[in-house]
């Protein structure tokens, strides 16, 4: 009877499937728009129809090469369905907008045809050449020269670095400064960018602002350098072809990163010494315009109870030569030496004073000498004197009565007190035993040795479920999905820390056809907006395939906002 029953079933099953009704074709290519140096793949999928034998017609300019032919039949809720999909790798000889004419295909005496498809095949991107580093085609700097300056003064220094649109690069370290007597401080902050013709061509403006000081009078030649990757299209991978999958084939496709050092042309930079007309005689070295605010942290003091001053001196110029504003010496105040306190963009000094007479009614004014390089010449700012009150008069405390003490006995220890490291001596014996058993025939042991034995039985059978488990085809790709989106994730958020939508939007594009590629069983070139429309509606990443479509040329961007709504989501998909 159970046979009888299954050759019934398979009887329907193929029943239904060869006289299903109602057959559709449909012709798509992904991705629309492609470069030269490129391949798109065209995919021909019938629904209603298990096998059908296609003849693609011949289109001039284009190379068409079958890829394979998948099938598949389902049984879902008593309905059956049968599909296949062919699909072609699609190679263009020169530019331009190429049309495939409907393909006609007979099925059961009715003729069904598809519509034509377009696309447009770009020009080749161009290519690391030899020379190109060496010319300044990728990247060059621009610098102006500062001209003249003092000797330890804060010099603003524009870096600019300009970015040939043509070539695909990415800044590994920012520009780095080459040359001797000079300093200037890590480059930090993020540059501004944007976009510029040059000489007809297109460039993108990197701008930083730093700034540089000189220890010592000369001419100084600077010369900045800085690292990028430049990437390249690499040639497809002879491992690629051990893979019958398209899907596995399409991870040995990558990129070729080519790592580039670029450097500017020489610029001078002069510096003169400070001049020694007006120099004060207790001037530090400072260079620039500051302001100088002083605190004390009491109004009411005793006579010798110290008192904190906090001076706070800000501005523009080199800090790296301000130190603490002058307390005068006075018979009045007896004055520590300053200690530097570390705060913000400022310079922090705290400096103890102590009142040593009654009538003291301020504080004295505290003097700070700086050169001015604009106006050229050495400036000294007093602090306004600061109104305190003393008090009293200080008086040393009375001194204790002495206390007699006690007369001290001496304590006789005991033997065992006096030697604690000697045995005590014991009377009486210990107990006795009848016979003596070895050790293996104690009852825990035995005990033990039986629960490791269970225990290791138990793990062995454990690690070989773990083994089958972990050979389940579906699982496999379960894992795989996960390493992708992992691995896609790590590129989107370095994308996003980078400030580069293009990068974004490309890998986002390639994550999602990876991801959906596994979940829906089906070639990842071929995922498209309209397949997951169709397969998977109200999936929010539809979004994303679209703006990578239209970004492939420049005709969308994102926004930093927009990048991290984007991950979130993609984060959230992934992992569902």
């Amino acid at each position: 009877m159970k046979y009888i029953t299954y050759t019934v079933f398979i009887l329907l099953l193929f029943s239904q499937v060869c006289f299903a009704q109602n057959p559709t074709i449909e012709m798509s290519i992904s991705p629309r728009e492609f470069n030269l140096q490129e391949q798109a793949v065209l995919t021909i999928r019938i629904e209603g129809q298990q096998s059908i034998n296609l003849s693609l017609p011949e289109v001039a300019g284009l190379t068409l090469q079958n890829r394979g032919t998948s099938t598949s039949v389902n049984f879902i809720n008593g309905a059956f369905s049968a599909s296949s999909s062919t699909s072609y790798t699609v190679k263009a000889s020169q530019e331009g907008s190429y049309t495939i004419p409907p393909i006609r295909i007979e099925i059961s005496g009715k003729e069904y045809s598809t519509r034509p498809l377009q696309f447009r095949v770009h020009p080749a991107q161009r290519q690391i050449e030899k020379g190109a580093t060496e010319s300044g085609e990728i990247a060059f700097f621009k610098i102006e020269s500062p001209g003249r300056h003092y000797v330890g003064e804060s010099v603003p220094l524009s870096i600019d670095v300009f970015f040939n649109g043509d070539y695909r690069s990415k800044i590994d370290y920012t520009p780095q400064l080459i040359g001797e007597g000079l300093l200037m401080p890590p480059i930090k902050e993020k540059p501004e960018q944007s976009q510029v013709n040059l000489n007809g061509k297109n460039y993108t403006r990197v701008h930083w602002q730093t700034n540089i000081t000189g220890i010592r009078a000369g001419t100084y030649p600077i010369r900045f350098k800085m690292g990028l990757s430049v990437y390249s299209q690499q040639r497809q991978s002879p491992l690629a072809n051990n893979f019958k999958d398209p899907f596995f084939n399409s991870f040995f496709n990558n990129n070729r990163r080519v790592p580039l050092e670029i450097s500017s042309d020489e610029i001078a930079l002069s510096l003169i010494e400070l001049p020694l007309k007006g120099r004060p005689e207790k001037f530090s070295g400072a260079v620039g315009i500051f302001k100088v605010e002083v605190r004390a942290d009491a109004a009411i003091a005793d006579i010798g109870q110290p008192v904190t001053l906090s001076a706070t001196i800000s501005g523009r110029g080199n800090f790296d030569g301000v130190m603490a504003p002058v307390f005068p010496q006075t018979e009045a105040w007896k004055a520590y030496s300053p200690t530097p306190v570390q705060g913000g963009g400022n310079k922090n000094f705290n400096q103890v004073i102590v009142p040593e007479d009654v009538s003291i009614k301020e504080i004295p004014s505290l003097s700070f000498n700086y050169f001015d390089p604009e106006k050229r010449r050495y400036e000294q700012i007093k602090t306004a004197a600061i109104p305190i009150t003393i008090k009293g008069s200080a008086e040393a405390p009375a001194p204790e009565a002495a206390v007699p003490m006690p007369e001290v006995v001496p304590k006789v220890l005991s033997p065992e007190k006096r030697f604690p490291n000697l045995l005590p001596q014991y009377e009486v014996s210990g107990g006795f035993h009848e016979k003596i058993a070895p050790l293996f025939m104690n009852r825990w042991i035995e005990a033990t040795f039986i629960c490791l034995v269970l225990l290791v039985f138990i793990l062995a059978i454990l690690r070989l479920y773990l083994y089958i488990r972990n050979k389940n085809p579906q699982r496999e790709r379960r894992t795989l999905r996960k390493k992708l989106a992992r691995r896609a994730l790590a590129e989107l958020e370095e994308a996003l820390q980078g400030d580069d939508p293009s990068a974004f939007l490309r890998i986002s594009q390639k994550a999602i056809q990876q991801h959906c590629a596994l979940l829906l069983d089906l070639d990842p070139a071929t995922i498209t907006a309209s397949t997951l429309r169709e397969k998977t509606e109200g999936r929010t990443y539809i979004e994303i395939l679209e703006r990578a479509d239209r970004a492939r040329y420049g005709a969308e961007s994102l926004s930093a906002q927009e990048m991290k709504v984007y991950l979130s989501t993609l984060e959230k998909e992934f992992y569902l």
